[in-house]
């Protein structure tokens, strides 16, 4: 897969400003006072979700809402959805055997990572997409690429983000396996819709708020190390009374995963998915795409063009005060924020007296939402320069490449 620097980047900034305040995986009271043996915590040494049963279901609606609705009942308030069936009439879902795969695709270069259930320490290799199909039912291999051009005909677009969205889409990534495949546990810091064309996924899903009992043990990776398939409970206390969802997709439906959501992905069967990464909204606005009535079911993937990371860039600061319910931003919190993240705090002592039109000594979160979101990148050029390298393969990047290859 070629890497999108944006991706490496975001995990950079997110995981060195979330440093000083990552959770202490240390041993829990319980049994430090000897409360519990091991072997009497819930869901010790057994799967991911076994230490309680699942919150109610999420919704799961049998159509696709409007650009607007979306928004303001998921994306906003970091809302998972199923819509089921969705992609039924994609032209990927009815055409996406693997012969059809290999007569018109097989050529292409893909890359394939060793190791069905995921292992941030194995190798990564590039392969003809015919190749793939001919090996990857007998070998212990996953395909994650981000689609080639050459395929966004046959993958669509869903209604809700035909407008509202079209300038934050950052990317479309393929994956492909026998099955059996298992992710960490991790998050992103991006929102995504994830359509599974051929196979089952089941997803266990925790929200943002439960933050401290997730021990993000591979910040770079935003990734949890704990075993998925025996959880040790001791090692990971937090995990012990944490809240989650199940999930099950099949064929043709679509997930939305929220922005900053945990979540750990089991795959079965002959199974092949699509999901689109695009930057976190705080505020909905129409742009031109929005003056088509009534919007369409979906458009083919090759009639948008990705945007650049300028808006999630902007979404982490806001995310970063809004979270911390601070409404008014003085100089010097803006100045800590850029510093924790190992970046020049003299850019943002400047991007504030811009960012202070009235003068006032203080930046709302209004004002931060209002300026022109390309402008706004330019008031750090430091960060700017490094988003600038978006599109670059991974060998232009440091050995470390692991935030690039998790499932969802």
């Amino acid at each position: 897969m070629k890497v999108i620097a944006w991706k490496w980047f975001l995990a950079i900034f997110l995981s060195t400003v979330a440093g000083s305040s990552e959770l202490d995986a240390g041993t829990p009271s319980s049994v430090v006072g000897g409360n519990f043996a091991r072997d009497e915590l819930p869901g010790h040494m057994k799967p991911l979700g076994a230490h309680r049963p699942p919150e109610e279901p999420i919704d799961v609606l049998d159509y696709v809402p409007d650009p607007h609705s979306f928004f303001e009942n998921y994306v906003f308030p970091g809302k998972p959805v199923l819509f089921r069936g969705a992609a039924k009439r994609m032209k990927a879902f009815q055409t996406w055997n693997d012969d059809y795969l290999r007569d018109k695709y097989g050529e292409i270069n893909v890359e394939v990572e060793e190791g069905k259930k995921e292992n941030r320490s194995l190798s990564l290799f590039d392969m003809k997409f015919r190749r793939f199909l001919e090996i990857y039912n007998s070998s212990d291999v996953y395909m994650v690429e981000s689609l080639h051009d050459q395929m966004k005909d046959d993958f669509m677009l869903l209604r809700c983000l035909l407008c509202g969205f079209s300038n934050v889409l950052l990317d479309a990534v393929l994956w492909f396996s026998s099955g059996g495949t298992k992710s960490v546990l991790h998050y992103d810091a991006l929102d995504n819709i994830n359509c599974i064309m051929d196979g089952e996924k089941e997803l266990i899903m925790i929200d943002r708020k439960e933050e401290d009992h997730i021990d993000i043990d591979n910040p770079v990776g935003s990734f949890c190390g704990v075993d998925v398939d025996k959880v040790d409970m001791v090692k990971y206390p937090g995990l012990q009374d944490v809240p989650w969802y199940s999930v099950k997709m099949l064929p043709s439906d679509c997930l939305f995963i929220p922005y900053k959501w945990f979540h750990q992905v089991n795959s079965s069967g002959r199974n092949l998915a699509v999901n689109i990464w695009f930057a976190h909204l705080w505020k909905f606005v129409e742009d031109e795409d929005c003056g088509e009535e009534p919007l369409p079911e979906f458009k083919p993937l090759s009639a948008f063009e990705y945007g650049n990371s300028n808006e999630q860039f902007r979404g982490e600061i806001y995310d970063h005060f809004f979270t911390n319910k601070v409404e008014k931003i003085r100089k010097e919190d803006l100045v800590e924020y850029i510093r924790a993240s190992d970046h020049d705090p003299t850019e943002a002592q400047v991007a504030f007296e811009t960012l202070d039109e009235d003068k006032d000594g203080i930046v709302t979160l209004e004002e931060l939402l209002n300026y022109p979101v390309n402008d706004f990148a330019m008031l750090f050029p430091t960060i700017s320069r490094e988003l600038a390298y978006q599109g670059r393969t991974e060998e232009d990047y440091p050995e470390d490449n692991s935030a690039e290859h998790d499932e969802l």
